[in-house]
């Protein structure tokens, strides 16, 4: 991807200085290069002869090459000409030269002004040498500037016929030149290629849960870089949309600015990246694939839980990619305070930004995401039906995304009325695993709480705020989320005598820290967990 992101760079810089000079002969003469590859901080050019690249040193080719390409990548990067075979004897630039003096001008440059003595050098050449070396160059350019002449009047005829002379060496740059010029005004692809098209905001239904995180990441997609949504982190179990959400917002950025440098990667691919590169010395190679994004989309960061290598390159690819206003998204299964073996440094910069805890949607807007998955590929099902599996598949929309897959596939096939009845024999090993795969309920969780803590199981959903009953409710509530993969917050609440969303999370984040400061109360919590299944 860098040495894409390199020739990209090379051409455009090729580019807007052909249309800075307004003159292609001069272009076509001074700057005749080609991309072959590159290395570290070196792109490696085609050049047409050892004699012309000095020349374009001197004049300072190379070095307005050099500088537009620091103006694109922010960093130095060189360029280094190609190794070259030997000529053979019917080299032209060795035929049919006419003499001149060093004080004649190549394309309206004096010889000698090209070959003045550079003011940082140490060493001082013989004058006898130096003019030698003058006529030798002299010779040179004649040369190659009678090859151009010859090249136009081939043109000019349409001919294919080419001179040996013209073949061997010259002409092939002019054609090469002509390539990039073209190729580097080709516009990007329509499509991001690492995003997938159909995650956009357009396809993904929010719920009362998840509209804040919705609008928050359309935000971001509007204006990328913010610092109160930068970094912006999603997380939940599998099948949420933490990965639709986190894409939607590179296509969104992209569909704007199809010059954005947009990578999406896990976090496991990113680790990989990484290690990679110093087994191959190319450290700096990844450094700036990373560096100089303008979006970073990075999923599933729990993997990097105690890889402190790659944390410790990811902490300095955040900062780069921040400075620049540069826009970071994460996606993890749990909070990040639940992530073990992350970096206080790199936790900090996590703390700039905002995160959001993806719910499963609530029974309403499950039946719409399985009625617009059905309407987009232009089917319908009864409401009975849409009911149905939304009632009975709540383990993640993932899931309830693959049974509308699998009855649109019936409809396809069988030619038969999609009735209640058949859905519920297609899918009868799909959600019986899933209900009874839920083994645990909320009120088996419930009742064992009431029992130990000898109260009655109304007292928990009832709405009396004693201390004597705020504990017990709260641990439950705590189990109810961990427990309970299935519902989501807003699901547990109503069936604690109707709390709203807010109330069930200061629940469980009262119960989170005082595991962490009471041993007791980690131990009790542990022992409700294995008797909550005895009530099922």
């Amino acid at each position: 991807m860098s040495e894409q992101f390199y020739k990209e760079f090379f051409e455009e810089a090729l580019n807007q200085i052909r249309e800075e000079l307004g003159n292609d002969k001069e272009f076509q003469f001074w700057y005749n290069l080609g991309y072959v590859g590159e290395n570290d901080e070196t792109i490696t050019v085609a050049v047409q002869s050892d004699v012309m690249w000095k020349l374009m040193t001197k004049n300072g080719t190379v070095e307005k090459i050099q500088q537009k390409l620091a103006e694109f990548t922010g960093t130095e990067i060189k360029l280094a000409p190609a190794p070259r075979l030997n000529r053979k004897k019917s080299d032209p630039l060795k035929k049919n030269q006419t003499k001149k003096t060093p004080n004649d001008s190549i394309m309206g440059v004096p010889v000698k002004e090209l070959f003045s003595e550079n003011p940082n050098s140490n060493e001082k050449k013989n004058q006898k040498e130096k003019r030698q070396t003058e006529n030798r160059f002299t010779r040179a350019m004649q040369g190659l500037q009678s090859m151009i002449d010859k090249q136009s009047k081939i043109e000019s005829a349409q001919t294919e016929t080419k001179t040996p002379a013209i073949e061997d060496d010259y002409a092939r740059y002019i054609r090469q030149a002509q390539q990039l010029a073209s190729s580097a005004t080709e516009e990007p692809p329509v499509q991001h290629p690492q995003l997938r098209p159909d995650y956009t905001f357009d396809n993904f239904i929010p719920d009362n849960n998840l509209m804040l995180a919705f609008n928050t990441a359309k935000r971001v997609a509007e204006e990328p870089g913010s610092d109160e949504s930068n970094p912006i982190l999603f997380y939940g179990g599998v099948g949420l949309g933490k990965t639709h959400l986190m894409q939607a917002i590179g296509n969104e950025i992209y569909a704007r600015n199809r010059q954005a440098k947009i990578c999406y990667i896990s976090a496991e691919s990113f680790t990989n990246d990484f290690t990679d590169s110093i087994k191959t010395k190319a450290t700096e190679k990844f450094k700036k694939k990373y560096r100089n994004l303008d979006v970073l989309l990075l999923d599933d960061i729990q993997f990097l839980e105690g890889k402190e290598a790659t944390q410790e390159e990811l902490f300095h690819t955040f900062n780069a990619i921040y400075d620049r206003k540069g826009q970071l998204v994460f996606t993890s299964d749990r909070p990040l305070k639940d992530i073990q073996g992350f970096t206080d440094r790199l936790r900090t910069r996590f703390g700039r930004g905002i995160d959001y805890d993806l719910q499963l949607p609530d029974f309403e807007t499950r039946c719409a995401i399985l009625m617009r998955k059905m309407d987009r590929h232009g089917k319908k099902a009864p409401k009975d039906v849409i009911e149905y599996i939304a009632q009975n598949i709540q383990s993640n929309i993932r899931d309830l995304e693959s049974c509308a897959f699998k009855i649109m596939a019936y409809c396809d096939l069988s030619q038969q009325d999609l009735t209640l009845e058949v859905v519920k024999d297609m899918l009868k090993d799909r959600i019986d695993e899933t209900t009874s795969a839920g083994a645990i309920t909320v009120e088996a969780i419930q009742q064992a709480v009431a029992k130990y803590y000898n109260i009655k199981l109304a007292d928990i959903t009832g709405k009396k705020k004693t201390k004597q009953l705020l504990l017990p409710r709260q641990i439950a509530i705590y189990l109810a989320r961990k427990l309970v993969k299935e519902y989501s917050l807003s699901d547990i609440g109503r069936e604690f005598g109707g709390r709203d969303h807010s109330t069930v999370l200061n629940s469980i984040e009262k119960i989170e820290m005082q595991m962490k400061a009471n041993p007791e109360i980690v131990g009790v919590v542990r022992q409700l967990e294995k008797e909550a299944y005895n009530y099922i």
